[in-house]
């Protein structure tokens, strides 16, 4: 069962949500490769993107999923799909568009 988005921004469109994804990704994907592929990547992207989306959450909730990664690589690499479907799984945010 998908839960709302503890967000101010209550009527967040999928598309709003996915032009927002974009933009960060592109600003923290340092290397310009197109994936997350270490875990600074990761982090930075992650915590910036919750605070732009004004998502109530405990940042040791997010931290604690990202340890539950482990080391981000080039092996586990996540492109924007992939990191979009990882983000909106994580049990503190879960959105129904």
């Amino acid at each position: 069962m998908n839960r709302p988005v503890q967000c101010e921004l209550q009527g967040l469109s999928e598309s709003h949500f996915d032009t927002t994804l974009e933009k960060y990704f592109k600003r923290y994907d340092l290397d310009g490769t197109n994936t997350l592929n270490n875990s600074e990547e990761m982090e930075m992207l992650t915590l910036n993107l919750v605070s732009k989306l004004k998502v109530k959450v405990e940042e040791e909730s997010i931290v604690n999923s990202l340890l539950a990664l482990g080391d981000v690589t080039d092996n586990n690499a996540m492109d924007i799909a992939q990191y979009r479907v990882w983000l909106l799984a994580q049990p503190w945010m879960s959105m129904s568009f």
